[in-house]
């Protein structure tokens, strides 16, 4: 953290900030199947004694391997983050300020999912990864924001005018992975795609406290208007992160297929890619206009009435408004209550986001 003064009464900030997180794994051995024929135990006689084993342990011990080998990794992810932010503000004359505020982070991610074991044929290529493989996910999270204003004091009123803008991305790199439905020639690395989202603001707010020559303590009126931008975009992955083989129909041909003839997975494995049918790019509008209303009406009794005036884009219009009240009946005890309406539209994220999964299913007629 550093920081200076500027003139009188004026002042700049900035802090840093870096953490680097390791991960936490607590998964326990794999006892499960690993290989192919390895359902059945083995029963050998050494020693005068009976041994039962199965034939994975035979084939790790060939392979030099263990069972530890094909455990899944279960717990936090680790976790790169660094940040910066500042804080300013610079007078103007004497009735007035310039303010900015705002900052940079980013965000490393590493996760990986479950174990694609050697049997599974339908997840792996055994050409590519003989013993299996433990997919990851790398995910890279990007964030900005800043605001600038102007604030000040004109013939009584306290105006204050603003513009902010801010976003985010979040992108999602597979490593360690496979669309197996492509074969030996698939990637092992993918861009599966980016999640964006970009906001813009402007407000202008207006303060006065009211001289009502003693009718009652105090009176403030307030009032003010908002415009926002949003935009909000999926980007889809790399051809491989998301295709079935080449993108063609035809089987053994154009996609790799399992022992029974059909498909394997498609798509990368652990996080298939966002496709082109489920790009977005979104916008929304929307202006609001704002009132308040509070006054200390005896030394006991305050009252508060407020309004708010909102219009979307893709939502039409909404008005709604809050009266609160504090009534205090002894210097510790006060009573207080508030009614209100109120109406938040979805947002883009939650109308928009969208993909799709592909699960082959044998049917039941034809097989």
């Amino acid at each position: 953290n550093y920081g200076f003064k500027i003139g009188s009464t004026g002042f700049f900030n900035i802090t840093g900030e870096y953490l680097d997180r390791g991960r936490t794994n607590r998964s326990t051995t794999w006892t499960g199947k690993i290989f192919n024929d390895s359902d059945s135990p083995i029963t050998q006689f050494r020693d005068g004694k009976e041994w039962t084993f199965l034939p994975d342990d035979q084939e790790l011990a060939r392979r030099g391997l263990t069972r530890d080998d094909f455990s899944m990794k279960t717990g936090q992810g680790k976790a790169q983050m660094g940040a910066v932010f500042y804080n300013t503000k610079v007078p103007l004359g004497e009735n007035a300020e310039f303010y900015s505020f705002g900052g940079l982070t980013y965000r490393n991610g590493f996760a990986t999912g479950f174990y694609r074991l050697p049997y599974q044929e339908e997840r792996v290529n055994l050409n590519v990864y003989p013993n299996g493989f433990l997919p990851e996910i790398h995910t890279k999270i990007r964030d900005y924001s800043a605001a600038f204003g102007v604030k000040g004091l004109h013939k009584g009123w306290i105006v204050d005018g603003s513009l902010a803008l801010g976003g985010n991305s979040f992108t999602f790199n597979i490593e360690n992975s496979i669309n197996a439905s492509i074969g030996e020639s698939s990637p092992v690395s993918f861009d599966a795609g980016t999640l964006r989202f970009r906001q813009f603001t402007g407000n202008v707010d207006v303060l006065r406290n009211i001289d009502t020559g003693g009718a009652v303590k105090s009176l403030s009126v307030a009032f003010g208007a908002e415009v926002r931008v949003e935009n909000y975009q999926i980007e889809a992955g790399q051809f491989e992160s998301y295709s079935l083989g080449n993108g063609g129909d035809r089987p053994g041909i154009d996609f790799d297929t399992t022992s029974s003839g059909g498909p394997k997975n498609p798509g990368s494995q652990v996080f298939p890619g966002f496709q082109p049918a489920n790009e977005v790019d979104r916008y929304r509008n929307s202006i609001g206009l704002y009132a308040e209303v509070e006054s200390d009406v005896t030394d006991q009794l305050l009252l508060s009435a407020a309004g708010r005036f909102e219009n979307y884009s893709d939502f039409g219009s909404t008005v709604n408004g809050k009266f609160a009240a504090r009534l205090e009946v002894l210097p510790e005890l006060a009573f207080r209550g508030a009614v209100s309406t109120g109406f938040r539209a979805p947002s883009l994220h939650q109308i928009w986001f969208n993909n799709v999964s592909i699960q082959f299913v044998i049917d039941p007629n034809t097989g």
